[in-house]
């Protein structure tokens, strides 16, 4: 979805002419204009005699200016700035300069400081009732907390700036404001409420005459009907968001064009789609867009292969795959790796369809990775919200106490209450006192709590033992360690036709069927790699059994998958699956520094995977190390020497027959 720039950066500098100090504008500027060449400059214009009010808007605009290349500096200026606004009494300067602030900090990705200052100077302006402050300030903060995927609290901001902007009479933040609404609902998957808001901000749009916004909320609204599969609809908002991006020569025109061609290509209108995409290829080309012209490409090569034009559409994917990779979009190389396995699939040429293939998985890791680090950094910034919340409510209970405990003293001096009147107040509070540290403590705790159950969301309970205690994980190696993998077969093929809500169910379904299957038999789970799973036996704890209980988890892991494809339950997907097993050396540890994960390396990994590879649906394939370990009381089937890429030639095995407890 393409939405409005949702951070308003703007600064009142028009407050400068109000004064209309014809001197000090001059200085003003030449002091922006000699900053990029000398800072020693800019501080003796500083020291230049001038009016408080123009060097406050001097701090503040030398801030901006350095906010890019010097966020440190940029900090200092407008700090500055809001100490001297304060020191003024000029309540509007010390809200922009606050403003200011949060801009900083939000540069410097310190979100928490971003939401404190901002709130300051959402009720500075407040007090003055500066509706434009007012509304700017409450949709950029609703903008951060959208960002850190708190859509409930993003949208309760939002919906104020709404009222206000619509209060005031800014058309144009009010139609900002409700595009950025309808992005919060389609993020939230609530199409027809995100239909309501986004249809809103196209009328509006077209009340200013302002293009750019009729065509975004267009494209945007195109979409989601055509995620509804209503196409006439979604047809006509395309047309509109082509017609008004071509009117101001916008660079998203190639966008709304791909977009046609995909409506196109899902009314079977296969050759008027391919036009469509040839189209927004040279567009984006003339722009050098590359972007965009690798996801024409993409989908061109779609289309080509449904078409059975299967060299035509090899071709076309390679100069996409030679664009995705100059510009490195992960999402768009994985569409490019995935339709290139399938193409080559379909041409036989499997050795070339096994080596893109290990491009998608590694791709998708890659995207898999981003994902969960951006989402355990998203949950961390809601953690620390939620404590600086309650830092703030601890801190107001005190105030409040101290007060209560001034007022008393005061009544006793007023008065000369008796000294055993006295003893019964201070005993009072010293049970006071008591009953709000247990408050305050049991905050503490249930914060406390919250952070360790982020963590043992993401690592093993020893392994963030550790990470709390020190501060870090030291990598292990462990001597003896089992690895299970299991990958669905034809998923790819498959996902094309699910919707994708199912296709995501699906998933869901049976990978936490495997989880708690995984923790039945005493393995560690270690991720999940698109459509593959990944666990192991013996790490972090060590366990003298990890072979046999990887051996059992796949045996009832294979069970459940066969049962669900003989009774699927409703709008599930059934998969046959293929499951590769070894065991050996490996080693664990926990990668980055804020953003955790636990995993394991080594050639036994490495060799699990060719296992899953290299497996028949349905099958359970073992390596010649697990069969040492387990052929004295299970039946293996001997599989004969198998070509193994990078591997050569390897020994495997099928488990014949079984039964999982």
């Amino acid at each position: 979805m393409i939405t409005y720039g949702c951070i308003q950066f703007t600064l009142n500098i028009n407050m400068i002419l109000r004064y209309r100090l014809v001197l000090n504008v001059v200085l003003v500027v030449l002091l922006c204009r000699t900053f990029s060449a000398a800072q020693d400059t800019t501080e003796s214009i500083l020291q230049t005699p001038m009016s408080d009010t123009l060097r406050i808007e001097m701090l503040n605009n030398l801030s901006t200016e350095l906010f890019g290349s010097d966020p440190d500096k940029g900090l200092e200026y407008a700090i500055n700035a809001t100490e001297l606004a304060r020191s003024i009494n000029d309540v509007e300067r010390y809200a922009f300069a606050l403003k200011n602030v949060g801009l900083g900090y939000y540069y410097k990705a310190d979100f928490v400081s971003v939401l404190e200052y901002w709130e300051a100077s959402l009720e500075a302006f407040e007090s003055i009732d500066h509706k434009q402050g007012v509304a700017n300030l409450l949709s950029n903060i609703g903008a951060v907390y959208y960002s850190s995927g708190s859509n409930n609290k993003a949208l309760d901001y939002y919906l104020r700036a709404l009222k206000i902007s619509d209060e005031s009479g800014d058309d144009f933040r009010k139609a900002t404001v409700l595009q950025n609404i309808g992005a919060v609902y389609e993020t939230t998957e609530e199409y027809e409420e995100s239909k309501e808001y986004l249809t809103q901000a196209l009328n509006m749009c077209e009340e200013l005459g302002y293009s750019k916004g009729i065509a975004t909320a267009a494209l945007n609204l195109g979409e989601i009907y055509m995620h509804d599969e209503q196409y006439l609809e979604a047809s006509g908002y395309f047309e509109r968001a082509r017609e008004n991006f071509a009117a101001i020569e916008d660079n998203s025109l190639p966008t709304a064009i791909i977009m046609i061609g995909k409506l196109n290509a899902k009314l079977n209108n296969n050759a008027k789609a391919l036009s469509e995409l040839e189209e927004a290829y040279e567009m984006a080309a003339e722009g050098e867009g590359k972007v965009a012209m690798a996801q024409a490409l993409n989908e061109k090569g779609d289309i080509l292969l449904s078409m059975d034009r299967t060299s035509e559409a090899i071709s076309t994917l390679q100069e996409a795959l030679g664009l995705g990779l100059q510009i490195g979009k992960t999402e768009d190389l994985s569409h490019t790796y995935a339709t290139l396995s399938e193409a080559y699939r379909d041409l036989a040429d499997f050795s070339h369809a096994l080596q893109y293939q290990d491009s998608l998985i590694a791709t998708n890791k890659h995207i898999f990775d981003s994902e969960k680090s951006q989402q355990l950094a998203d949950l961390q910034l809601q953690v620390n919200i939620q404590r600086k919340e309650s830092e703030i409510a601890i801190l107001n209970a005190d105030n409040e106490i101290k007060s209560e405990q001034i007022a008393r003293a005061n009544l006793f001096r007023n008065f000369l209450i008796a000294t055993a009147l006295f003893l019964l107040i201070v005993v009072g509070g010293i049970a006071y006192q008591y009953r709000f540290a247990k408050k305050t403590n049991r905050i503490i705790t249930e914060e406390r709590n919250k952070s360790d159950q982020l963590l043992l969301n993401i690592l093993p309970e020893d392994t963030a033992d550790e990470l709390k205690q020190n501060g870090f994980v030291k990598a292990k190696k462990y001597e003896f360690a089992t690895v299970l993998f299991t990958d669905f077969v034809a998923f790819t093929r498959k996902a094309e036709k699910i919707p994708p809500e199912d296709l995501v169910k699906s998933v869901d379904y049976y990978f936490k069927n495997f989880d708690t299957i995984v923790a039945k038999h005493n393995l560690e789970k270690i991720k999940t790699i698109g459509d593959a799973y990944m666990c192991a036996g013996g790490v972090p704890q060590k366990n003298e059994n990890n072979t046999l209980d990887a051996l059992k988890a796949a045996m009832e892991i294979l069970e459940f998958v066969q049962e669900t494809m003989k009774n699927p339950p409703p709008n599930i997907t059934p998969f046959n699956i293929r499951v590769g097993i070894n065991c050996g050396p490996v080693v664990a540890g926990v990668v980055g520094n804020t953003k955790f994960q636990f995993d394991i390396w080594g050639d036994t990994v490495n060799v699990a995977s060719r296992m899953e590879v290299n497996c028949e649906p349905n099958k359970i394939n073992v390596s010649e190390n697990v069969y040492n370990q387990l052929k004295d009381d299970w039946p293996f089937e001997f599989r004969g020497e198998i070509d193994v890429k990078n591997r050569g030639k390897m020994k495997m095995y099928y488990l014949e027959s079984f039964s999982a407890n």
